[in-house]
Formats: C-alpha cells, structure tokens, sequence
C-alpha cells in the first residue's frame, strides 16, 4: 500500500504547500495592489474556491471518460497557468484571474479517486489517512515559509514557487503513480440528488461544511491585516501567530481524531470544536492587544484542526455506500460556496468598524451550530465482511437487508468482492458466517 500511496502523497503534500503558502499573507498584500479595494481583496481569496465549485464536477465526470491521470495532468497544468498569471500580476483585477485560474484546475476529487483506485478496499481508510496527514504537514510548512519568502521578496515568489511545484508533482505522477483500473462497483439501489437532500445528517454535514470553510477563508483574510495594520507587526513576523496556532492545531487533530475514531465520540469533537470557534471570535473582539488576538488565533486552528477531517469522515459513514458520490459531491460544493462567502465577508472584515459585527455574527452562528450537532447521532460503528462475489448468495443478501440484518451490501467487480456492511451491535461475523452467504 506505502508504495502506491506515497507518491499520492507527495503530490498531494506539494500541492497544498502551493496553494496554503499564499494564504497567510495574500490580504495584506493584496490591499497594496492598483486597484485593490476591501471586498475585491476578499473576492480575490474565495476566487480559488468559487472557480473550485463550478469545475469539480466537471473534472470528476472527465476522469471517469479519459482517465484519472490525464485528468490530473489537464488539471494542474491549468493550476500552473494560473500561478504564472498571479505571479506576474500588476494589479488586482490580474491577481484575481490568476486565482480563478488556479481554482479552474479542480482535482482534488479525482486525486481521491485515483486512490480508491489504486488501494484496496480494506486499506482505504489507512491510504486517507497516510495523505491526510501529509496536507497536515504541508499546512504547517507552508504558514512557516509564505511569510518568510513573501517578506524577503514578495508575493509574486510565492505564485512561482507554486508553479515550480507543480512541474514537481507532474514528474512525480506520470513516473511513479500506476495507471489505474476503472473500479465498477454494482449496488442494488441508486442515489439522486434528491434523495440526498433528504438525509438529515449528510445534509447537516454539508452546512457544517459551508460554516467551517467561510470561517476559515475570513479568518486568513483578517488576521494578517489586523497584526499588521493594527499592531504594526512586519510581515514576516506573521509565522510567530501561525506557527504556534498549527503546530498545537495539528497536535490536537491526532487527538480530536483518535478520540472521535476510537470511542465514536464524533458529535463531541465537533461540540468542542464550535465552542473554540466561538471563544477565538470573542476573544477577536476584546481590546487586548496582539497578546490577545495571537489567543484568538491559537484557539480557532485548534478547533478548526479538531474539526476538518472529522465531518467528511461522517459525511461517508452517513451517506450510503450508493450515494456516497453524491453525498461527497454535496459536501464540497457546500464547502467551496462556504469559502466564497468567507472571502467576501472577510473582505468587509478589513474595513474600518466591521470586524466587532463579524465576529458578533460568527459567535450566533456557532451558538445555531452547536443545537444543529447537539441533535446529530453519532455514527453505527460499521464493518465490512468480504466475501468472493463468484460464490456469494445474492438472494440471501437481499434478505438479510430487508430482514435489517445488514446495513447494505454492494460489489467492487475488478476485485470480484461482495462488501457486507454491518452493525456489531446487531449481528456478529460469526452469526453472519451461518448464513451460508456463500
């Protein structure tokens, strides 16, 4: 499995490291260029995930056609032209086409599938968490060395970096990431839309995801102005506010994770997790200086670090396995308006006497949140029984459903594996053996 993942991983470790490197310092940067006005600077920041939003889909229905590498390949060339655009930008209108260019290279869903492709079922969810923890890294890096680098030079080195990365993950993709099979799975139901809206909880994961992905864009957009213009820090003294903040963020996404996997106490995490996000704002409006601001910030990457891997994690044990592309679809379109909005309100944030409102907002927001999560359920503790699909007894499967034995089954027909899912809780393996499933 670490030799097919790893170089997933690199990839996936360069690209976030070229697309978080500008995001410390792209607002206050942004407001010294022609033209730049509040709201176009917020703008500039959702634009990656405006044009996200609009092309994801796309780009997922493109690589189940052509393939998922050459899907990449497109994608990130496209991010490539993008960072150059940026980089050579003279004014804020340029600056902002150059992001929309980055974002219109949307891969991120089909490096996901590329990895189900090429990792076993069984493994899966260890291949996520491998590239998970490599964007964790990466995050971390980057809020260490943007600042540094944007300060030294400017911002345009940041958007040339990203481009050199991006020759560096194409490299990395077509000499050592296997073509993969088209994995066809055949289920006995089909989702639409529709019938995605109507569950509650992946639904409530979606909104959640709308909330936490606005929260995070304002924030980026108004914490370097206001230690910069409010506290007159130099620019590249920002890492001692974001190293600090990540470093204990990452700390406490192991934790918050663990606990949330181990000892199926999601709902909590989460709990926690909007009560950080409350506390950060509310500390963001108390005149204590930088002391208190720097607080604010250590506070909201906690709760956000606690938060971000956990709701797409619920949001695939929520949905069924048959609509869990839909549901998943769902959720980064929520996510990615939710990062559009942020930049847009982030930008009123940086004007004069609006911060205290936003904030003030952020704190009734989390307060509606925390009801919402109160009365969400944690998840069934699922697992999954494999068995060969040449000899599986499908009749007997259909009964064990609609008999609410099992949860749902479903076949991978290139690995010739019928997957059972089902609750512990209900019926064991050994009980399920008896069946004669096969």
């Amino acid at each position: 499995m670490f030799k097919q993942v790893l170089p997933l991983t690199s990839i996936m470790f360069i690209r976030f490291f070229g697309m978080f490197i500008v995001m410390p310092i792209l607002s206050i940067y942004a407001l010294e260029m022609e033209g730049a006005t509040e709201l176009l600077v917020g703008l500039t920041f959702g634009a990656y995930s405006l044009a996200q939003m609009i092309f994801v889909v796309p780009f997922g229905k493109l690589s189940d056609k052509i393939g998922r590498k050459i899907t990449i390949i497109i994608g990130l060339v496209i991010f490539a032209i993008g960072s150059l655009v940026a980089a050579n930008s003279s004014d804020i209108y340029m600056l902002l086409l150059g992001r929309l260019l980055q974002g219109a290279g949307a891969i991120s869903a089909v490096t996901s599938a590329l990895i189900s492709d090429i990792v076993k079922e069984e493994m899966r969810t260890k291949a996520m968490a491998i590239v998970g923890m490599g964007i964790g890294l990466s995050s971390i890096l980057s809020m260490i060395v943007g600042p540094i680098i944007a300060a030294k030079y400017d911002l345009s080195m940041l958007f040339v970096m990203t481009f050199v990365f991006v020759i560096i993950e194409l490299l990395i993709l077509v000499v050592y990431v296997p073509n993969p099979p088209k994995v066809n799975y055949r289920f006995k139901n089909h989702s639409t839309l529709k019938d995605v809206f109507k569950n509650r909880e992946v639904m409530t994961m979606a909104i959640i995801n709308l909330y936490q992905k606005a929260l995070i864009t304002i924030t980026f957009v108004i914490t370097p102005v206001i230690f910069v213009n409010s506290f007159g820090w130099g620019k590249d003294e920002l890492i001692w506010v974001y190293v600090p903040a990540f470093v204990l963020g990452f700390f406490a996404m192991g934790g918050g994770s663990v606990f949330a996997e181990k000892k199926g106490k999601y709902k909590q995490v989460l709990l926690i997790s909007i009560s950080l996000f409350a506390l950060a704002y509310l500390f963001f409006t108390i005149e204590g200086g930088d002391t208190t601001a720097i607080i604010a910030v250590i506070l909201f990457f906690i709760g956000f670090n606690m938060f971000e891997p956990i709701i797409q994690s619920l949001t695939t044990k929520y949905a069924k396995s048959y609509e869990r592309g839909v549901a998943l679809g769902l959720f980064s379109g929520f996510g990615f308006f939710g990062s559009t909005i942020g930049g847009v309100i982030g930008g009123v944030g940086i004007m004069e006497g609006y911060l205290d409102i936003i904030a003030i907002a952020v704190v009734l927001s989390s307060v509606l949140l925390f009801i919402m999560v109160v009365r969400m359920h944690n998840p069934k503790r699922l697992k999954n029984l494999y068995i060969d699909d040449t000899v599986v007894d499908e009749n007997r499967l259909d009964k064990l459903v609609a008999d609410k034995k099992i949860i749902e089954w479903y076949v991978n027909e290139n690995e010739k594996l019928a997957i059972i899912k089902y609750d512990e809780q209900i019926i064991s393996e050994d009980e399920l053996n008896r069946y004669n499933l096969k």
